[in-house]
Formats: structure tokens, sequence, C-alpha cells
């Protein structure tokens, strides 16, 4: 279980790093229009393209690796949130708790603000 939890931590944290990334490009993009430059707005539209595909890959990993801890928790993969993940592990590994409920929290301001 410890090596799933682990695998979850890294890809939501491989999620923060591309969303991080994606809301820099976006805000590069934003400026680039203001400036009308044809050729930076299309590379900026390259690379962000090649970060969306990045976080649909991982996001696809996650969803496996989730999966996988349903299977071993003997629940439905669909009721299995990170809330609940925290709130089952906090019990016996705060620090973990409060790792995810940090990349919880990050995550859901860098998307918010994309």
């Amino acid at each position: 279980m410890n090596d799933l939890l682990t695998a979850l931590y890294q890809e939501l944290q491989n999620l923060i790093g591309f969303h991080r990334q994606l809301l820099d490009l976006v805000r590069s993009e934003k400026e680039t229009l203001i400036e009308v430059s044809v050729k930076k707005i299309q590379d900026l539209t390259f690379q962000k393209e090649v970060l969306i595909h990045s976080i649909q890959q991982t996001e696809t990993k996650r969803i496996g690796i989730v999966a996988a801890i349903a299977a071993e928790w003997k629940i439905d993969p669909t009721q299995l949130s990170l809330q609940k993940i925290i709130h089952d592990v906090q019990g016996t590994d705060l620090k973990r708790a409060d790792a995810f409920r940090s990349v919880l929290n990050t995550l859901t301001i860098l998307i918010q603000r994309i």
C-alpha cells in the first residue's frame, strides 16, 4: 500500500509541476497576445500542447494508481477521492496525510488560476 501511495503522491507532484508550467505559459501567452507577435504565439501554443499532453499522460497514470489503491481497499474507484485518502491515511501516517493535503490545495489553486 505504501508503494501505491508514494506513486500517487509522485504523480500528483508531477501534475503540480505541469500545471505551474501551464500557468506560466498562459501568462506569457496573454502578454504575447497584447504584443501581437504571431511567431511567439505559435511557439507558446506548441509548448502548451506539449504540456497538456504531459498532463493527460500523468492523469492516466494517476487514475491507474487510484484504481489499484481502491482494489486494495476493496472500494469502488469512483468513490476514492484524494480527500478520502487523506482521511483514511491520517490515522496511521499524519505526515503523509499532510503531504497529500498540501498537494490537493496546491493543485486546486493552480487549476483555478489557469
